[in-house]
């Protein structure tokens, strides 16, 4: 029986909502409460100004609708992109900052979980809706200037990759730019949070940030991880190491090689 009203709803398409508002208010309950989660996974105000993850959100899928109003697949992407912030949220000891590591990753996952919802309107695509999630942090600039070719091949082969670009370039960027349906959504929707709507975080350009900026944070945070996993006591490591764990590694020898190429670009450039 299940399978058969999944098909009926498969077959029965509904088109998507017109607006920014109106998407936000027609979520199901469960992902309603996810999005507005996302108010508590603060953001460096440096690099997002909007303050929070939620608010961030919300200026994206704004611009998608203005951008590409009709295409379903970049609307939902907007929405799904940064969902797993709260989920990885934690602050950095050293710089006490924020930051959500591997976010992407359990952005994706709830891409997956909520796939007959999305599938229920016109034009969806869920499989290049998770590309655009898996990839979109890995096509900012700071990251994909510094990828090896071998590494950007199948990301540039997807059908999709102009609009993994447009993503980047047009919706995911900071700022506060928020049109007054959005604050009423988030005065209105916010209350059942006990947030204040009026408090909307600070007013700056969208352009103030650097483009490379988390090419340095990066490198902070290889110092720090670095510095913590020398700190482990080596017997202990090498023993769990050699317990079934080799894809460790793997993965050390791959980031020595890719840390190798940047530093010696870096170094040896004209």
């Amino acid at each position: 029986m299940k399978d058969l009203i999944r098909k009926i709803l498969k077959e029965e398409k509904n088109l998507l909502p017109t607006s920014a508002e109106t998407l936000v208010r027609s979520l199901p309950t469960e992902l309603k409460d996810i999005l507005f989660s996302q108010w508590d996974a603060k953001q460096n105000q440096k690099w997002h100004p909007e303050g929070n993850t939620l608010k961030h959100i919300l200026v994206v899928i704004k611009r998608a609708y203005h951008h590409y109003p009709d295409d379903p697949n970049m609307i939902m992407a907007a929405l799904f992109h940064d969902l797993g912030k709260m989920d990885t949220y934690a602050i950095n000891p050293k710089t006490s900052l924020p930051t959500a590591y591997g976010h992407e990753k359990e952005s994706v996952e709830y891409v997956e979980k909520f796939r007959d919802w999305i599938e229920s309107f016109e034009g969806t695509d869920v499989d290049e809706i998770k590309y655009l999630v898996k990839n979109h942090m890995k096509i900012k600039p700071s990251t994909w200037n510094q990828m090896r070719d071998k590494k950007k091949e199948p990301i540039e082969g997807n059908p999709a990759f102009d609009k993994l670009v447009g993503f980047t370039d047009k919706l995911d960027g900071g700022g506060t730019n928020l049109a007054e349906q959005i604050r009423k959504i988030l005065k209105e929707d916010l209350k059942y949070w006990g947030v204040d709507g009026k408090k909307m975080g600070p007013k700056l350009d969208e352009d103030s940030k650097n483009e490379n900026y988390m090419f340095f944070q990066n490198l902070k945070e290889i110092k720090e991880n670095i510095e913590s996993i020398l700190s482990l006591d080596e017997n202990e490591v090498d023993n769990t190491l050699s317990d079934g764990h080799g894809w460790a590694l793997e993965h050390m020898a791959t980031a020595k090689d890719d840390i190798e190429e940047v530093a010696s670009f870096l170094k040896h450039r004209k």
